[in-house]
């Protein structure tokens, strides 16, 4: 699949071809597979242990606390900014797309 989207991205270049290519509908086919999966995912009793609840917890606190770190960084970002591009909790490249789309670059 890298090969073949960076064959298609030497053609577009070499015929000075502009697909405009959209990253969020390939963002919502990923969701939507994920989804699929989910769903023949079986779900026992090993799913209900407050174990399974220590990573996003983790994911949560650990976004937050770099977005406190980066703020003292990133002087042209309010507080409120820092923390809408922090918290994607895994789904980085959808966040940065939908807070360009909501706010700005």
């Amino acid at each position: 699949a890298l090969m073949l989207g960076g064959a298609i991205g030497a053609i577009c270049l070499w015929q000075n071809w502009d697909p405009h290519f959209n990253s969020w509908y390939l963002l919502l086919l990923f969701i939507f597979l994920i989804g699929i999966e989910l769903a023949f995912t079986r779900l026992d009793r090993s799913w209900l242990s407050w174990k399974i609840l220590v990573v996003p917890c983790a994911a949560i606190l650990g976004s937050c606390l770099a977005a406190l770190g980066c703020h003292y960084f990133l002087h042209d970002l309010s507080l409120k900014e820092t923390f809408a591009l922090s918290q994607g909790y895994g789904w980085y490249s959808m966040s940065g797309i939908l807070l360009t789309q909501l706010h700005s670059s």
